[in-house]
């Protein structure tokens, strides 16, 4: 982030500085890298992935139950229906799909 901060006060200060690639490049990978782990967008995003597809149904239903024993045990809860909202639609694509080993099929 540092080598960025200055690449952008020199280009307000009219400075022409010629940048290697490889910063950049390492500069824009630590910046994904960042994704919230405890949220379950972060998750979603991972169902498109074949390598994290059956990770990503775990947390996600983990998410949920997690969810349903916060709200005790109240599934019209607020932060379970939040919780729904954001994995249902997804997984139930990814189950459409079809792309899935019979024992993540099965677990979703």
């Amino acid at each position: 982030m540092r080598k960025l901060s200055l690449l952008a006060a020199c280009m307000v200060r009219g400075v022409v500085m010629v940048v290697p690639v490889a910063l950049l490049v390492a500069s824009a990978t630590s910046l994904v890298a960042c994704a919230d782990e405890n949220d379950p967008k972060t998750w979603v995003k991972r169902l498109d992935d074949p390598a994290q597809r059956a990770a990503a149904i775990t947390r996600l239903s983990q998410f949920y139950e997690d969810a349903v024993t916060e709200a005790q045990g109240k599934r019209d809860d607020a932060k379970v229906q939040a919780v729904l909202a954001d994995i249902v639609d997804p997984l139930t694509k990814t189950y459409l799909a079809g792309n899935l080993d019979d024992k993540t099929r099965v677990q979703l």
